[in-house]
Formats: C-alpha cells, sequence, structure tokens
C-alpha cells in the first residue's frame, strides 16, 4: 500500500510516496527521485516538516501535524527504514 503527501503552494510543490519498495520525493519542477529504505541514513520529523537524508542530501518536504494521511507517512517512512537500516558489527 503506497502511502503519499503532496505539500503544494502557489510557489512550490513537492510530493512523497512511500511504496513497499522505497520512496519517491520531488520538488518544485525537478526531476522525481527515487530512494530504497536501505539507502536512507537519517529521518527527521517536526510539526512542520520531514526530512530525510541519502548520503550527503538531505530532502524536506511539508507536512500538516493535524492530517492523520501525513502523520502516516512520516511513520510508515521511519518504520521502514529502521526496519532496513544496516547494523554495524560491534
Amino acid at each position: 500500500m503506497n502511502h503519499k503527501i503532496n505539500a503544494s503552494t502557489l510557489v512550490t510543490r513537492h510530493t512523497l510516496e512511500v511504496s513497499d519498495t522505497g520512496v519517491e520525493f520531488a520538488a518544485a519542477h525537478g526531476t522525481p527521485r527515487n530512494f530504497r529504505f536501505d539507502e536512507i541514513v537519517a529521518v527527521l520529523r517536526s510539526a512542520e516538516s520531514l526530512s530525510f537524508q541519502v548520503g550527503e542530501e538531505t530532502f524536506r518536504i511539508p507536512i500538516k501535524a493535524d492530517s492523520a494521511a501525513h502523520r502516516a507517512v512520516a511513520t510508515r517512512l521511519a518504520s521502514e527504514v529502521r526496519r532496513t537500516v544496516r547494523r554495524r558489527s560491534q
């Protein structure tokens, strides 16, 4: 099941879709970028935004804290990244 956030204003357009295989992120008029969950090294959520890091790049999308759909996307993204994280040997 896919979960999607559309965050658009008059000036910007952002989308984030979380699927079974990873995420698709698009900002402004850029080409959508796809990432596997195991490529994402960090996820950060605040009341106003959801961010994730892939390598040295950070991707951010505005969210609405009172939106159940936005909370579902943030929760699923964090859960899938946590599930696929590569554990370091101790």
